[in-house]
């Protein structure tokens, strides 16, 4: 789909289609800008619609994703560490498909940070260590 996903159309939203909503677009826009809290909420809705299929799998390991670095802002080591874990598990099996996210970057981001907070106090405050994590932008 080249064109923008209506949300009255989000669930017939498969796997190649998502990077054309404009929820995955927000997720980005906010994830990348370190509004982690907004970012979760902006997939929230569109992972409502499509829980119980392959895409909601993905879409949740995403909302995890952002819920750990909303941990990470609050100096929260170990919940980070936990949430980083779900959304690896919920993403990795993307990995071997053509995901049209950058699937596989996102993981070594995860592996990145999990290293990083294995290393870390709780209260320590990371984002201001090391540069904002960010996704692949939507093209």
């Amino acid at each position: 789909m080249s064109e923008t996903v209506r949300r009255d159309e989000v669930g017939a939203v498969e796997l190649r289609d998502l990077r054309s909503t404009r929820d995955y677009a927000e997720f980005v826009a906010c994830f990348n800008s370190g509004r982690f809290y907004e970012a979760h909420d902006a997939l929230e809705p569109l992972w409502l619609r499509v829980r119980n299929r392959e895409v909601g799998h993905l879409l949740k390991g995403l909302i995890q994703l952002a819920g750990a670095f909303v941990h990470v802002q609050r100096g929260r080591t170990g919940p980070a560490r936990a949430l980083l874990g779900r959304a690896r598990f919920h993403l990795e099996p993307f990995s071997l498909k053509e995901a049209p996210l950058g699937v596989t970057a996102i993981l070594g981001l995860i592996r990145e940070w999990e290293e990083r907070l294995a290393r870390a106090a709780a209260g320590d405050q990371l984002l201001t260590e090391y540069p904002t994590p960010e996704l692949p932008r939507v093209e």
